[in-house]
C-alpha cells in the first residue's frame, strides 16, 4: 500500500477524535447530535490549541486545502 499524505491521516485523526467525542457527550449526557458536534469540535480543536499546536496547524491547513469553504472566513 502506498504511504498515505501525513495531513490526510491528521484529518483522519482528528476527525474521528471529534465523531467519538461527540459519540460520548450523545450518549452519557444525551446531547443532540448537533450541540455535541459542535461541542467537541471545540473540545478537540482548544486542546490541540494548548498542547499540539503544529498538529492543529497541519490539521488546518490540510482542512483549507481540502474545503476552502470551510474556513474561508478566517482568511
Amino acid at each position: 500500500m502506498a504511504p498515505q499524505n501525513p495531513e490526510n491521516e491528521i484529518i483522519e485523526q482528528v476527525s474521528a477524535e471529534i465523531v467519538n467525542l461527540a459519540r460520548a457527550l450523545i450518549d452519557l449526557i444525551g446531547l443532540p447530535e448537533d450541540a455535541a458536534l459542535d461541542l467537541a469540535v471545540d473540545m478537540v480543536l482548544s486542546e490541540l490549541a494548548a498542547h499540539a499546536p503544529r498538529v492543529l496547524c497541519a490539521y488546518r491547513r490540510a482542512m483549507v486545502a481540502q474545503h476552502p469553504e470551510i474556513l474561508a472566513h478566517l482568511n
